[in-house]
């Protein structure tokens, strides 16, 4: 008898892992983890945009060829991007990540070439350098889903 009730209770664990297993748990695990990388973005997404719009800033140091001052913006308030637009990228949907990914490296680049060019004191190359890092900004803020707050009816 108690082999039976053994047996039995191995049976009852096993249907139980099964039907644990089929449930529907998933969904409500996905659905949790994107209401928080939702919220996540809330927080994140403006700081990135923060710097987005100090952009502007080192226009005047082209203008007057103040190298010093460019390599200063990018080392100093450009100097966070990397991890701002980091913390955006993490919680972004799974099939954005490779893109944001790429987008922050060709900002990345950009911003190393503007300063290497204002290192050299080329301005041209410094110039297209800057906006190409606006560009890619503004790409990699493309990437990032909006959430418009709809009207209630």
């Amino acid at each position: 008898m108690t082999r039976i009730r053994a047996w039995l209770m191995v049976l009852i664990g096993a249907i139980a892992t099964f039907v644990v297993g089929c449930s529907g748990v998933d969904s409500a695990a996905e659905a949790a983890k994107a209401a928080a990388q939702a919220a996540n973005l809330e927080i994140y997404v403006p700081a990135v945009v923060e710097l987005r719009d100090r952009f502007p800033e080192v226009e005047p140091a082209f203008a007057n060829k103040k190298w010093r001052d460019i390599q200063t913006f990018v080392h100093g308030p450009l100097g966070e991007l990397r991890q701002r637009m980091a913390r955006v990228s993490r919680n972004l949907p799974d099939d954005q990540q490779k893109s944001a990914a790429k987008v922050t490296s060709d900002l990345l680049d950009s911003l190393l070439a503007m300063d290497e060019a204002a290192g050299r004191f080329n301005y041209v190359a410094a110039e297209q350098e800057y906006e190409k890092a606006i560009a890619a900004l503004d790409a990699f803020l493309e990437l990032v889903p909006t959430n418009q707050p709809q009207e209630a009816s």
